[in-house]
């Protein structure tokens, strides 16, 4: 009789890892570009929605700290971060959405307005790291914003982990699908598996 070996496999989805394009810069679940020269409050959202993504707008106090460590190596001075108040006086909104924001951080007795009103448009003032309104006219640097949307190709690791001794066919396959793996964002996902079951066969 001939012995055949079926073995125990432990399957791994190592994952998918999405990734940024190229010149832009990871955090969290975004990219971040920065630009590399200052502009109007105007072009710079026009910018970035040009390019599939819109002006900075700061969520949390987290990522106002790493938009500053950013700001602050590429010396900025002022940075435009998407609030405005050109549709009502003294009612930031999104430019993107025209929602309010959920957070801010605006320096004290700030937003004025301007002596003669026309300060419209809102900045990260780096060396207080507060919020200030300027004209919309002025140049400052910005940064554009997108969701994370690339994904690098998921893979599968198979490793033997045991086997065991028995008479057996071994034509079979298995595959990812039989397996049932899931890939869960960037998740590893480890499942333990065996070969079909099978009939034995005796060979002389």
């Amino acid at each position: 009789m001939t012995l055949l070996f079926c073995f125990f496999f432990v399957v791994t989805v190592v994952g998918t890892d999405r990734v940024c394009d190229n010149g832009w810069i990871p955090y969290e679940n975004h990219c971040y570009w920065c630009s590399p020269n200052p502009d109007n409050f105007h072009n710079a959202v026009v910018n970035c929605s040009g390019k599939g993504s819109i002006l900075i707008e700061i969520k949390d106090a987290a990522e106002e700290k790493w938009v500053l460590l950013q700001s602050l190596i590429r010396n900025y001075t002022n940075l435009w971060i998407g609030l405005t108040d050109l549709v009502d006086e003294g009612q930031y909104v999104y430019s993107s959405s025209g929602l309010k924001p959920f957070y801010s951080n605006w320096e004290k007795s700030q937003p004025d307005g301007g002596v003669e009103d026309n300060e419209d448009c809102a900045a990260l003032h780096t060396p207080q790291r507060k919020w200030h309104d300027y004209p919309c006219s002025d140049n400052h640097s910005y940064l554009r914003t997108s969701r994370k949307s690339k994904t690098k190709s998921p893979y599968v690791r198979l490793s033997v982990i045991g086997s065991f001794a028995t008479a057996c066919t071994t034509s079979n396959v298995v595959t990812t699908s039989e397996i049932g793996a899931t890939i869960r964002g960037s998740e590893a996902v480890s499942v333990t598996c065996t070969m079909p079951t099978v009939t034995p066969v005796f060979l002389a």
